[in-house]
Protein backbone atom coordinates (compact mmCIF):
# COMPACT_ATOMS: atom_id res chain seq x y z
CA UNK A 1 0.00 0.00 0.00
CA UNK A 2 2.97 2.36 0.69
CA UNK A 3 4.10 1.99 -2.35
CA UNK A 4 1.31 2.52 -4.23
CA UNK A 5 0.56 5.69 -2.40
CA UNK A 6 3.80 7.21 -2.98
CA UNK A 7 3.20 6.20 -6.53
CA UNK A 8 0.11 8.05 -6.57
CA UNK A 9 1.52 11.56 -5.52
CA UNK A 10 4.67 11.09 -7.50
CA UNK A 11 2.37 10.54 -10.65
CA UNK A 12 -0.26 13.78 -9.65
CA UNK A 13 2.39 16.15 -8.96
CA UNK A 14 3.96 15.48 -12.22
CA UNK A 15 7.31 14.09 -10.12
CA UNK A 16 10.11 11.64 -11.03
CA UNK A 17 10.14 8.08 -9.37
CA UNK A 18 12.10 8.41 -6.38
CA UNK A 19 11.09 12.00 -5.67
CA UNK A 20 8.89 11.29 -2.79
CA UNK A 21 9.26 8.96 0.14
CA UNK A 22 7.29 7.78 3.30
CA UNK A 23 9.72 11.07 5.03
CA UNK A 24 9.11 13.45 2.67
CA UNK A 25 7.31 16.79 4.02
CA UNK A 26 4.66 17.97 1.95
CA UNK A 27 6.22 21.92 2.67
CA UNK A 28 9.40 20.62 1.16
CA UNK A 29 8.06 19.67 -2.47
CA UNK A 30 7.56 22.87 -4.28
CA UNK A 31 4.60 21.04 -6.71
CA UNK A 32 2.77 20.09 -3.40
CA UNK A 33 1.28 23.32 -2.76
CA UNK A 34 -2.90 23.63 -1.72
CA UNK A 35 -3.92 22.85 -5.71
CA UNK A 36 -1.39 20.24 -5.25
CA UNK A 37 -2.67 18.75 -2.42
CA UNK A 38 -6.10 18.59 -3.33
CA UNK A 39 -5.43 17.09 -6.41
CA UNK A 40 -3.14 14.42 -4.43
CA UNK A 41 -6.27 13.38 -1.69
CA UNK A 42 -8.77 13.52 -4.98
CA UNK A 43 -6.60 10.64 -6.39
CA UNK A 44 -6.03 9.02 -3.21
CA UNK A 45 -9.65 8.67 -2.83
CA UNK A 46 -10.44 7.52 -6.51
CA UNK A 47 -7.41 5.44 -7.12
CA UNK A 48 -7.39 3.94 -3.85
CA UNK A 49 -11.06 4.45 -2.20
CA UNK A 50 -9.64 6.58 0.96
CA UNK A 51 -12.69 8.65 2.17
CA UNK A 52 -9.87 11.48 3.46
CA UNK A 53 -12.18 14.61 5.06
CA UNK A 54 -11.49 18.64 4.32
CA UNK A 55 -10.44 18.31 8.25
CA UNK A 56 -8.22 14.99 7.77
CA UNK A 57 -6.26 16.73 4.49
CA UNK A 58 -5.69 20.07 5.99
CA UNK A 59 -4.23 18.17 9.36
CA UNK A 60 -1.45 16.47 6.96
CA UNK A 61 1.98 17.48 6.66
CA UNK A 62 3.74 14.67 5.38
CA UNK A 63 3.67 11.46 3.51
CA UNK A 64 3.70 9.78 6.70
CA UNK A 65 0.90 11.52 8.07
CA UNK A 66 -1.56 10.07 4.48
CA UNK A 67 0.26 6.52 4.77
CA UNK A 68 -1.38 6.50 9.04
CA UNK A 69 -5.15 7.30 6.92
CA UNK A 70 -4.70 5.18 4.17
CA UNK A 71 -4.00 2.47 6.44
CA UNK A 72 -0.01 1.53 5.22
Amino acid sequence: MKDKVIKIIEKTLNLGEGTITENTIINDVPEWDSLGHVLVIGALNEELGLDISIDDAMEMHSVQDILKKAGA
